[in-house]
């Protein structure tokens, strides 16, 4: 079977979203107004969400690549 292009074309925009995501995450984090003793805890977790995310969604990118080139 043939891929779907436009699966393909979704994964790394979902993924390119979530890594602008993560930075913006970030950039939140390091800045000395909006990161306060309460608010670092929610960010960092956010960021590893984002990981996780990320991570299993390249997961998933890779097994229906995988799938469509099997006969």
């Amino acid at each position: 079977m043939a891929t779907d292009e436009k699966i393909l074309q979704d994964f790394d925009i979902y993924l390119k979203q979530l890594d602008q995501i993560h930075n913006w995450l970030n950039l939140l984090y390091y800045d000395t107004v909006f990161s306060t003793l309460f608010n670092r805890p929610v960010l960092s977790m956010l960021m590893t969400g984002c990981d996780y995310l990320t991570e299993n969604i390249r997961l998933l990118r890779i097994k229906y690549l995988t799938s469509k080139s099997t006969p």
